[in-house]
């Protein structure tokens, strides 16, 4: 549907005329010629299209194969499977029919009287009742490949949408890239929805392959919302969705939380110096929903200086100091890097950092915060360990240095899932070394999957990672880098939630509706047009198979001589109707038993081609064959109640007080021997 001309679809559809035609066609055929090949003597007819369709058949599945293991296209032939099958189908029905009755009047002779007569009636001369099972049985298989196509394709649209919004709703940045937790906390999020909210965190991994790299989309979903994503097949994986989902959590903290400083503290300074260049000085501060606040408290220089800033209100975590080269220095660096032919000559120099204090509003001291076990990352080389203060060392490359806390990522790789292709890269152990914005993350391959949902369908590969352990590494490198930036949102109450987002400074934010998503797909032209074909089919065929029992059995093709008989042993007009209703029953139920048979084998058949032969392209996620039982089930029982309803009303409008028709009965005198 989305972005893909209506014109285009219909053409690769089977709602064209050319689809059409082929499959109206072979159905009106595959019912014809089974009546043909059924009533013609000898069966040699019968035998012969059976093998026929076998042959066709054997093509199609072939030809539909081929045809769904590439890109889609319009071949009418896979359109024939259902008429094929029901045109074999038909033959050996007709052909199992009569011992079927046989061995049932058998069967029956201990019991009820009226079944018995009604079973010695129908394999008396069984021609004209297994046609008319055959035919009945044809109908109701055709009907309820109807139902199975039609809940297959219900169920492509439902696995679409959710495979586009994995939960209830997706929530992303605006046109100004304002993050969802940036204009409303977790908690107001969960109070609008009244469900739960996943913080997620979209952006790109790259990796070594061969003798480049690799860039695909990655995510970080936390790993307690997985079990959580509609549309999800256990073929989708190399484990369960639950079991992937305790791979990718972490054994311990994602992130050690840094100093958190005392409430009296009004001020924070740090002795510093850089004899070799000016280092800027700023300092990282953490608040309650993990939003970074950057403090500046100035430029280290040659000579040591108590360096500090105003801390602003609230409670803060002291996350990291950051060094950075001055404006200036950065701009000069990039013309002489950019101009050198030879390696890239920047500047350094070694920093003293400490002790870090927390004054009052007086400059008192309220904590000291030790540095000297804190670990430094980035342009900035490990510290040398002196209690309270560091000596480290900073080159200037155009990237920030970092001085924090030590943090798990140090020393543990991050579990991910990622796709075949990505997992082929990976070094032993399931080792990878990712690039994730511009920052190094160390991580191990611990799933498998053929897809992932929300990463779009020209994604050559992902990376899926738990988010919190995802934000713990990126936070590592530089702190704020791996907050989400997106919420998916599984709701009770939508109708409350998009009344949120409609209104105030949430409306700046995108929100998409996995309702939304299905109804378009189900709204679409063809996807409505197919649905309402396919349902007229199922109720055409309920109809024809009542007819074509009616007058198999009570037109021209029926036997007189049951009549005859019953009459000549007494049996009077309401016996009569009685036998006649038990007969036309037994045939009913056993036409339409055979049927759902039918229908489930065209389920298993003919379902698997409709992407060959009803779509553009594949869909994503693959279709799957759907076998709605309920609906066939209540198809069941409609077909054998209207067959029951329409042998009573026709019983009781025959006029059985008229004498049966006189059929010249066989000579039995003995023949005498030549």
């Amino acid at each position: 549907a989305g972005g893909v001309p209506v014109g285009g679809l219909l053409t690769h559809s089977l709602l064209t005329p050319t689809g059409a035609i082929v499959l109206v066609g072979g159905w009106v055929a595959a019912s014809a010629l089974v009546s043909l090949a059924l009533v013609a003597p000898g069966g040699r007819l019968a035998d012969m299209l059976a093998v026929a369709a076998a042959v066709g058949l054997g093509l199609a599945l072939t030809r539909g194969a081929g045809t769904q293991a590439g890109a889609g296209g319009n071949d009418p032939l896979p359109a024939l499977l259902a008429p094929l099958c029901c045109l074999a189908a038909g033959v050996i029905t007709f052909r199992i029919a009569g011992t079927l009755l046989q061995g049932a009047e058998r069967l029956a002779r201990r019991g009820p009287a009226l079944t018995r007569l009604a079973l010695i009636g129908l394999a008396r001369a069984p021609a004209a009742p297994s046609l008319a099972i055959a035919f009945l049985a044809v109908s109701v298989g055709l009907g309820g490949f109807a139902l199975a196509y039609r809940a297959t394709l219900l169920r492509g649209t439902a696995d679409q949408a959710a495979n586009q919004v994995p939960l209830d709703a997706i929530v992303a940045p605006g046109a100004d890239f304002t993050t969802p937790l940036e204009l409303a906390p977790a908690a107001s999020w969960r109070a609008q929805s009244g469900g739960r909210v996943l913080p997620v965190r979209r952006t790109e991994a790259t990796y070594p392959s061969g003798g480049g790299t690799v860039t695909v989309p990655a995510l970080g979903v936390p790993a307690s919302g997985l079990i959580l994503i509609h549309g999800w097949r256990n073929s989708d994986g190399s484990a369960s969705l639950p079991a992937l989902a305790r791979r990718l959590e972490p054994t311990g903290p994602a992130r050690t939380p840094g100093p958190l400083l005392e409430p009296g503290a009004r001020w924070l300074a740090v002795r510093a110096s850089a004899p070799g260049v000016s280092v800027s000085l700023t300092a990282d501060l953490r608040d309650r929903s993990g939003a970074i606040r950057q403090l500046a408290l100035g430029t280290a220089g040659a000579h040591p200086a108590v360096l500090s800033a105003r801390i602003p209100p609230g409670t803060w975590e002291l996350e990291a100091l950051e060094l950075d080269e001055l404006t200036g220095l950065a701009i000069t660096n990039g013309h002489q890097n950019g101009e050198n032919l030879a390696p890239a000559t920047q500047a350094s120099t070694n920093v003293a950092l400490g002790p870090i204090e927390a004054l009052d509003g007086a400059r008192r001291p309220v904590m000291r915060v030790p540095i000297g076990a804190w670990r430094a990352v980035g342009s900035a080389s490990a510290p040398a360990r002196s209690g309270s203060s560091a000596i480290v060392g900073f080159a200037a490359t155009g990237q920030p240095g970092l001085v924090r806390p030590p943090q798990p990522s140090d020393v543990h790789r991050i579990p991910v899932l990622v796709d075949p292709q990505t997992a082929a890269s990976a070094g032993p152990g399931g080792l990878l070394s990712l690039t994730v914005d511009q920052l190094p993350v160390a991580a191990r391959v611990v799933g498998v999957l053929k897809r992932f949902p929300a990463l779009g369908s020209g994604a050559g590969g992902f990376v899926i990672a738990d988010e919190a352990t995802l934000a713990g590494a990126l936070d590592a490198q530089l702190p704020g880098q791996g907050r989400a930036d997106e919420l998916w949102i599984a709701t009770d109450h939508p109708q409350e939630l998009r009344a949120a987002l409609a209104a105030g400074p949430l409306s700046q934010l995108s929100a998409t509706f996995r309702a939304d998503v299905q109804r378009s797909l189900r709204s679409a032209p063809i996807a409505r047009g197919l649905l309402g074909t396919l349902l007229a089919a199922a109720g055409l065929a309920a109809a024809l198979a009542v007819l074509g029992l009616v007058v198999s059995l009570l037109g021209a093709a029926r036997d007189e001589r049951v009549q005859q008989d019953l009459e000549a042993q007494g049996v009077g007009p309401r016996g009569l109707r009685a036998e006649l209703q038990m007969r036309l029953a037994l045939a009913g139920v056993l036409g339409v038993l055979i049927g759902l048979g039918i229908a489930v084998a065209l389920t298993g058949l003919a379902v698997a081609t409709v992407q060959a032969a009803a779509t553009l392209a594949a869909p994503s996620p693959p279709l799957v064959t759907v076998v709605p039982w309920g609906e066939l089930a209540a198809f069941g029982v409609v077909a054998i109640v209207a067959l029951i309803g329409a042998s009573w009303l026709i019983a009781l409008s025959l006029d059985w007080h008229w004498p049966a028709r006189r059929v010249p009965r066989p000579s039995l005198e003995r023949v005498p021997a030549r």
